[in-house]
């Protein structure tokens, strides 16, 4: 797939000849160090993260770096307002303007309804491309929703992009952990494989019941941590690759840095061994 027109199309070297080596998969600069075979298509990965954890400045680096690497890309967002999503992925260099134009990036905005407010004067107006989630975020209704999407059939424009929810977990104030399970089990898994997809949900650690965690842990392809500890009086932040199935990948924790861009990159890297 191309690079979109707008988007920066000079990868480095090293990516260039891994995604040449390994088309049907996404390499991604920031996880290259601890999944070298890049993320699949049609595949569900599970973030769990700490509150205070660099998972959102991570989320929006990845989105960046697949519309950077021609990947058409979703960010679907629970806790942020969209227009601040759109600016920080353009301080990554990003022409979301552009992007969001051709359909090679959208914003699924899960946060406005939460307040209740009517966005449905943005549709076709101001924010064209954007998809204004109207339904709630009530499990039930997005049953019934993507039901209906998949006996339609798939979009030719709705395969292999980059999916990625910012915080899953706010479905939990909104529907029971068994809802949420029986979803992401029975339909999300589905959409992913049929529309080669590779989806990140993201939920927040320690905070739901352990069988919650561990029945969306048995169902994911990758199970990725975001922690943070206090280290010499400042916060280290730090990511692992818990599993990766049929995936080469490094499980230890690697260091990573905030730059003044709002990309994340890793500062510490793992010795290889496999």
């Amino acid at each position: 797939m191309p690079p979109p027109k707008g988007a920066d199309a000079n990868l480095n070297d090293c990516t260039k000849k891994i995604r040449h080596r390994l088309p049907d998969s996404l390499h991604l600069p920031l996880l290259e160090a601890v999944l070298p075979d890049g993320l699949n298509f049609g595949a569900n990965y599970l973030v769990e993260f700490e509150p205070q954890s660099l998972w959102y400045e991570v989320s929006l680096t990845l989105i960046a770096q697949a519309l950077k690497a021609g990947c058409r890309s979703d960010y679907h967002t629970f806790t942020h307002i969209p227009d601040d999503v759109r600016a920080a992925l353009t301080r990554q260099g990003a022409d979301v303007r552009t992007l969001e134009e051709q359909d090679d990036f959208r914003v699924w905005d899960s946060y406005t309804v939460q307040g209740g407010i009517d966005v449905s004067a943005k549709i076709g107006k101001a924010f064209p491309r954007e998809r204004v989630d109207l339904r709630s975020v009530k499990i039930q209704d997005w049953d019934k929703g993507y039901v209906e999407e998949l006996r339609a059939g798939i979009p030719k424009s709705d395969l292999e992009r980059l999916h990625i929810d910012d915080n899953t977990s706010v479905l939990l104030q909104y529907n029971t952990e068994h809802e949420v399970i029986d979803h992401f089990r029975t339909i999300t898994v589905q959409l992913a494989r049929i529309s080669r997809l590779a989806l990140f949900n993201s939920l927040v650690s320690g905070i739901y019941s352990e069988n919650f965690y561990r029945q969306f842990e048995s169902f994911s392809d990758g199970i990725i941590d975001f922690k943070s500890a206090e280290e010499g009086g400042k916060l280290k932040h730090r990511m692992r690759i818990r599993v990766a199935r049929g995936r080469n990948h490094d499980s230890r924790w690697v260091d990573l840095e905030l730059r003044p861009s709002g990309e994340v990159r890793v500062v510490s890297e793992p010795a290889v061994s496999y």
